[in-house]
């Protein structure tokens, strides 16, 4: 295609989306607002704690003790 073509193109569509004001806020202001409204929501899920249930279903005595380790932290705290 023809350059100045495709830049008159671009020109009749970058005018026509600045003329309507709904998509310019849908397009530019609304993402921002959901981004900082659920950033200030889940700010402070840093330190979640899970508790899991796991029911052991092998009749034999497990090798791994009381949880699960690594590095010296329990990943999975095993009861009974």
């Amino acid at each position: 295609m023809i350059p100045r073509v495709i830049g008159a193109n671009l020109v009749v569509s970058l005018k026509s989306f600045s003329r309507e004001k709904s998509a310019m806020f849908f397009t530019i202001a609304f993402p921002i607002i959901l981004i900082l409204v659920f950033g200030t929501i889940f700010m402070s899920q840093d330190n979640v704690e899970y508790h899991l249930c796991v029911q052991d279903l092998d009749p034999r005595p497990t090798t791994f003790g009381e949880g699960f380790y690594l590095e010296g932290n329990i990943i999975v705290d095993v009861k009974r």
